[in-house]
C-alpha cells in the first residue's frame, strides 16, 4: 500500500494546461497505423536490445509481460521517493472502443497494467469518449489499477463537446492528489 504524502498535493487543471477540446481527425489523418490498444510495440533492437536486465519497456511488450513485471515489483524508472509527484500524459486514441474504422477497442486490462507500471499519480488523458460504455470501461480500468498499485483512482473529463466526440481529462490517485476546480477538467 502506498504511503500518503506528508502534505496533500493539489493540482489545478489550469496549471497543467489542458485547455480546449480535441476534434476527430479527418479521414486518412495521423495515427491510422498505430495499434488500437495505444500501446507501443516492443522492438528487440531498441533501448538495450536483448539485455534481460533492461526493464524500460517490459510493460509494453505484451499483456502477459506487463502482468509478470507488475507482479514481480518492476516499475518505470525503478521507482521514486514517497514525496515525489509523477505526472504522465497518454493519448489513448478514441477510448474505449476505437475509431469507426477499427474493430477492436482498448485492451482494458493491459491499459491498467501499463498505467500501474508508469507509477504516475496524475495522467493527463486525450481522445477519451464520454459515453456510458466509456464509464463502464473506466470502472474496469480503475479497479484493475487499484489492484495493481493501490490507491483511489478517479477519472475527470472535460465537459466540452458531445458524447460521441473526444475529450481530454485526468486520471488521478485521490489518495495522493486532490483535483481542484474540476468543473471542467
Amino acid at each position: 500500500m502506498r504511503q500518503r504524502l506528508p502534505l496533500r498535493l493539489c493540482f489545478s487543471v489550469m496549471s497543467l494546461a489542458l485547455a480546449g477540446c480535441t476534434q476527430p481527425a479527418p479521414d486518412g489523418a495521423a495515427h491510422s497505423d498505430a495499434p488500437r490498444s495505444a500501446l507501443p510495440s516492443a522492438d528487440p533492437g531498441s533501448a538495450g536490445g536483448d539485455d534481460a536486465d533492461d526493464q524500460s519497456s517490459v510493460a509494453f511488450a505484451s499483456p502477459a509481460a506487463c502482468d509478470d513485471a507488475m507482479r514481480s515489483g518492476v516499475r518505470f524508472e525503478g521507482g521514486r521517493s514517497d514525496g515525489e509527484l509523477r505526472v504522465a500524459t497518454w493519448n489513448i486514441r478514441w477510448f474505449p472502443d476505437g475509431t469507426p474504422r477499427e474493430d477492436a477497442g482498448t485492451d482494458l486490462s493491459w491499459l491498467a497494467c501499463t498505467l500501474a507500471y508508469l507509477d504516475a499519480d496524475v495522467v493527463a488523458l486525450q481522445e477519451i469518449k464520454a459515453t456510458s460504455a466509456a464509464d463502464v470501461a473506466w470502472a474496469v480500468v480503475t479497479d484493475a489499477l487499484a489492484d495493481y498499485a493501490g490507491g483511489d483512482w478517479r477519472v475527470d473529463l472535460q465537459d466540452c463537446g458531445g458524447d460521441g466526440q473526444q475529450h481530454t481529462g485526468f486520471l488521478y490517485d485521490a489518495d495522493r492528489v486532490r483535483l481542484e476546480r474540476a468543473s471542467d477538467a
